[in-house]
């Protein structure tokens, strides 16, 4: 909607003045000077739109678009806990792991660093069934990591305070509000929030594979609750995750293939709502 200039909102209705009181100037001026008032009122109030579009919003103006949404910007989430093991090789950014930090790999010893200058050495003895020696015996793990699955995870608050993050949950949560459940809405809303390459594969018996398709950042790693409750999951679908990154291999149009990186689809099912 177009905005009307002030100075032909006040001149339009000059006009209209009976021909009696034009020749009065002081009234003139008074009826001027109350429609000037009215004219900016008019020309805030027809602004007020263009200030609350999604695209580009900011601050408290994205915030009350995001409470109309029924999207708020804080949300109660699992808080992860590192888990226990060891790090060697290529690391997966997306699954954290706290413990031994692997120094290099020679036959069957593998050296590990030590606050105290002393190394780990782990011999692998495969003739005996794969047992293994661990000598200097002050294992320095992270703290507070524990090994996978044994440890539930806490509960805390995140607050989606960065304007563009906040956005593109804001964009994906128009799919849920419009009940668009098909599988184009869905990977449509999962671009919106970790960008193009994000892909949705469909596993058959209501389950679906969520892959974001890049390495995500710590904090992307605890946002992932609150990003799979505002995708578009229909009701009684299950949803999974897949944490490989770049394409999922496969045969025909969208799919990686032999000799570009891609991996092998092994999604794990997700649960935005537990913290088990």
């Amino acid at each position: 909607m177009e905005c009307p200039d002030k100075s032909a909102f006040v001149e339009e209705r000059i006009d209209r003045i009976l021909t009696q009181y034009r020749e009065s100037p002081k009234l003139l001026s008074i009826i001027r000077q109350d429609l000037e008032q009215i004219a900016d009122a008019v020309i805030e109030a027809c602004e007020i739109p263009s200030r609350f579009d999604i695209l580009d919003a900011t601050g408290d103006q994205l915030t009350i678009i995001g409470r109309q949404l029924g999207w708020p910007r804080c949300h109660c989430i699992c808080v992860p806990v590192p888990v226990f093991g060891f790090s060697c090789g290529a690391d997966n950014p997306n699954r954290p792991i706290g413990g031994f930090a692997c120094t290099g790999i020679d036959g069957d010893i593998l050296t590990f660093y030590d606050v105290d200058d002393v190394d780990y050495i782990l011999t692998m003895t495969t003739e005996a069934g794969g047992d293994f020696i661990l000598t200097d015996n002050q294992v320095d793990a992270t703290h507070g990591a524990d090994w996978g699955n044994c440890a539930s995870a806490g509960t805390g608050d995140i607050c989606l305070s960065d304007d563009e993050v906040y956005r593109s949950y804001l964009l994906a949560r128009r799919y849920q509000v419009r009940q668009l459940w098909d599988i184009d809405s869905l990977s449509a809303a999962a671009q919106h929030i970790w960008g193009s390459a994000a892909t949705v594969t469909s596993l058959g018996g209501a389950r679906v594979a969520i892959s974001p398709g890049r390495s995500l950042t710590s904090l992307e790693m605890i946002q992932l609750p609150v990003a799979f409750r505002v995708l578009p999951l229909a009701p009684g679908i299950s949803p999974f995750i897949n944490y490989q990154t770049g394409k999922v291999f496969g045969f025909g149009a969208g799919w990686g293939g032999l000799c570009d990186g891609s991996s092998w689809l092994c999604p794990e099912p997700f649960d935005p709502y537990s913290c088990n």
